[in-house]
C-alpha cells in the first residue's frame, strides 16, 4: 500500500506522451539577407510579394524602411523523431510531443493554428541592400478542455522560424 503513489505515477508518465525538443539547425533571428539591387527596386518587390500573396500591410515607413504586416497565420510543423521537418514548406517549427508506443508525433498542445506579426526592415549598405526579416509576436489558439472552448496564448518559448518564408523574400528581392 505504501508504493501505491509510486504506481500510480509511474503508470501516468509511462501512458504519456514525451516532449521532443527541436533537433534541426535553423536560422538566427533577425534573418538577414543581401541583394546588389538598389533599395527602391527592393522595396517594389516586397509591396508586390505582398500584393500577390495577400498579406495586408499595417506600417510602410520608406524613410526608415521599415514594413510591418497585420498579424496573418502562418503554417507550420513539428519534426519528425530525426529531427525533420515534417511539412518541409512550413514557415515556423514547433516542438512536438511524441508515444513511445506507436511511435506518432503529435504538435505539442495540439494548436489549431498560429499566427504572427512580420516585419521587414530594407536599409542601404555600400553594395546594395540589406534586408531583415523577422516574425515575431508568435500566437496560437487550441481547444480549452479547462474553459471548453477555444482560445488564443502566447507562443512564447520552444518555436523557430524554418528559414522559409525568409528564404522566400531574399529569392523574390534578387
Amino acid at each position: 500500500m505504501k508504493n501505491l503513489p509510486l504506481f500510480c505515477l509511474l503508470l501516468i508518465y509511462s501512458c504519456s506522451y514525451k516532449f521532443a525538443p527541436l533537433r534541426g539547425n535553423y536560422p538566427d533571428r533577425p534573418f538577414i539577407s543581401f541583394t546588389t539591387k538598389p533599395v527602391d527596386y527592393v522595396w517594389n518587390k516586397i509591396i508586390e510579394l505582398s500584393s500577390q500573396n495577400g498579406l495586408p500591410i499595417k506600417i510602410v515607413d520608406k524613410s526608415s524602411g521599415l514594413i510591418v504586416f497585420e498579424k496573418c497565420r502562418l503554417s507550420f510543423t513539428c519534426e519528425d523523431k530525426n529531427g525533420k521537418l515534417l511539412n518541409r514548406a512550413a514557415f515556423i517549427v514547433v516542438p512536438a510531443a511524441y508515444d513511445d508506443d506507436d511511435d506518432t508525433y503529435i504538435l505539442e498542445g495540439g494548436p489549431e493554428d498560429i499566427s504572427g506579426d512580420i516585419n521587414i526592415h530594407i536599409q542601404s549598405i555600400q553594395s546594395g541592400t540589406q534586408v531583415n526579416v523577422n516574425i515575431v509576436n508568435l500566437s496560437y489558439t487550441h481547444f480549452s478542455t479547462e474553459y471548453h472552448s477555444r482560445v488564443t496564448d502566447n507562443l512564447n518559448n520552444g518555436y523557430r522560424s524554418t528559414g522559409v518564408f525568409e528564404g522566400i523574400v531574399a529569392e523574390y528581392v534578387k
